[in-house]
């Protein structure tokens, strides 16, 4: 840990269309000009965590990043967010952080514009320890010890998955409100591979369930799960979920508040 000096950061992203990396990550200011971070790409994985997990073993340490292709960070979101997270690590057995997740009381921690629901998620405020973190943004130490599990299927929930992992090591989590803009594109129906993701969860962590996700809450009963998966088909089917959308061309500080 560097105290009091400003310290570089190690982001690794998973890209599978180069083109919306060139526009949302790589174009963000915190990247700009003769910055001092390093950038690890990933492609070609089956998974998220086989992808993060081939860039931690590259990574050399310090705080490492796994984020969004689509993200983008704003000017200072770096400093700032070194900052609050060696802050956290001053007060606690830090796990991960990231930039937005739940409570264990339900409440939607961090701050984030999210392109695809049109709207801010988390709030302004002080860091706060959560049970889950949408996947987004994760970071934490090698020193940690912490990977994510090779055998979570696809790109979904690994953020609640690895969450899990270090609260099982007696690490915390932590939602940090410096406000970054997820130029996602709108759904109508959560995918199939994220419930598979859901059922790989509810089989691994049965008895650490339920817990609430950035999606759902991930419950100990099949037929549970199965009630969940039915009535987001019913709210797709009945208009009451968002139409596809188009992510933002190129963004910009004028697409978020603060």
């Amino acid at each position: 840990m560097l105290k009091g000096k400003k310290e570089p950061l190690t982001f690794v992203v998973s890209v599978n269309n180069f083109e919306v990396l060139r526009k949302n990550l790589l174009n963000s200011p915190v990247f700009a000009g003769r910055h001092p971070h390093r950038i690890i790409i990933r492609e070609g994985f089956s998974s998220a965590p086989l992808a993060y997990n081939s860039a931690l073993a590259e990574a050399k340490g310090g705080i490492i990043a796994f984020v969004h292709q689509d993200l983008w960070l704003p000017e200072g979101w770096d400093k700032r967010f070194a900052s609050e997270f060696r802050s956290l690590e001053e007060r606690c057995r830090l796990g991960v952080a990231g930039c937005y997740g739940i409570t264990a009381d339900g409440v939607h921690a961090g701050h984030v514009y999210s392109n695809g629901l049109k709207r801010e998620l988390g709030s302004i405020g002080r860091p706060r320890e959560v049970v889950s973190l949408d996947e987004i943004i994760l970071a934490f130490r090698k020193e940690t010890g912490l990977k994510f599990d090779p055998l979570m299927p696809h790109f979904h929930l690994y953020g609640t998955d690895i969450c899990l992992e270090a609260t099982q090591r007696k690490l915390k989590c932590f939602a940090v409100s410096e406000i970054c803009l997820h130029n996602s594109v709108a759904i109508k129906r959560l995918p199939a591979e994220f419930w598979a993701a859901a059922e790989y969860l509810r089989t691994k962590w049965k008895g650490r369930l339920p817990v609430r996700t950035s999606c759902a809450t991930i419950h100990a009963g099949r037929t549970r799960m199965a009630l969940l998966r039915c009535m987001d088909a019913f709210l797709s089917v009945k208009g009451m979920t968002p139409a596809k959308g188009e992510r933002l061309d190129i963004p910009s500080h004028d697409d978020i508040s603060y």
